[in-house]
């Protein structure tokens, strides 16, 4: 089912289908996802300053792939950027 309210309301008005279970479509699953993690990677870009901003800068493919899919040095910037303290 589409995210959009409007069909979620029609569905489940009485008369339709109100004993429906709803599942939302994993295209629009996986662009809300893709969204929220662009949100923080700009958050956590502008809180971060000098050296360790390059850990996030060119990172947005590494951070959405699936491991299997990634390149050694796609795998060697997800494992430093990960185990990087941050400051605080």
């Amino acid at each position: 089912m589409d995210m959009w309210q409007a069909f979620r309301n029609s569905t489940l008005k009485e008369g339709n289908a109100p004993q429906a279970a709803i599942l939302y479509d994993k295209f629009h699953i996986l662009g809300h996802l893709s969204e929220a993690m662009d949100r923080v990677r700009k958050q956590e870009y502008a809180r971060l300053v000098g050296e360790d901003r390059r850990f996030i800068k060119g990172q947005r493919y590494t951070l959405l792939s699936h491991w299997e899919n990634l390149t050694l040095e796609g795998r060697m910037a997800l494992r430093v950027g990960c185990s990087r303290p941050t400051g605080g």
